[in-house]
């Protein structure tokens, strides 16, 4: 994040750092989706396997519960914003998604991907999040919390990681998003 050192960050806490940065004007004025990353929905415990992340080795995979990013879509393709990654700020979608998420027939279905997809207004406008999410039992926090007021009032976190719950978007599988995204040279 050196070359925007004015992105507010803070780690593990992704849909706060994407609620933030898609509030910034140029990505208010621009075309932007909002993009929650989510293992199967057949899994017991879904995890998604993610690559690149600076939360592990620099090899190895992160298994997230969630992952947020944020897709613009400028002239040139399809630009993702993932605050955690060790590719580059944006990243074009194309090297994203082939990096982070790795060759499919090498990775357990278990963890492949999902992407609930959202117009970034959507998200801004009715994200909540008290960060209970990010606490223990006792009430303990799990991560320490960003030094900013969390978004809204309550928390709806949950809603946005199931699908079929609220109508905010579309959820599609690896192929769909390439698709949508008109990445791999179609």
């Amino acid at each position: 994040m050196a070359d925007f050192p004015d992105v507010a960050y803070h780690p593990f806490y992704c849909e706060e750092n994407v609620w933030r940065l898609a509030q910034r004007p140029e990505m208010a004025a621009a075309q932007c989706e909002v993009v929650f990353v989510l293992g199967p929905a057949t899994a017991r415990e879904p995890r998604v396997a993610c690559w690149y992340q600076r939360a592990a080795e620099e090899r190895e995979a992160v298994l997230w519960d969630y992952h947020v990013v944020l897709a613009e879509h400028a002239a040139a393709g399809v630009r993702v914003w993932d605050l955690d990654t060790r590719l580059p700020l944006p990243c074009p979608a194309t090297l994203w998604v082939a990096a982070t998420f790795q060759d499919p027939r090498l990775v357990p279905a278990r963890f492949h991907p999902r992407f609930h997809v959202v117009p970034a207004e959507v998200f801004v406008r009715e994200l909540a999040s008290d960060r209970s999410h990010m606490k223990d039992r006792r009430g303990r926090w799990l991560k320490p919390p960003p030094p900013w007021d969390p978004p809204g009032v309550g928390s709806n976190l949950a809603s946005w990681r199931l699908e079929g719950v609220a109508p905010r978007g579309v959820v599609l599988d690896r192929d769909g998003l390439e698709e949508a995204w008109r990445l791999g040279g179609g």
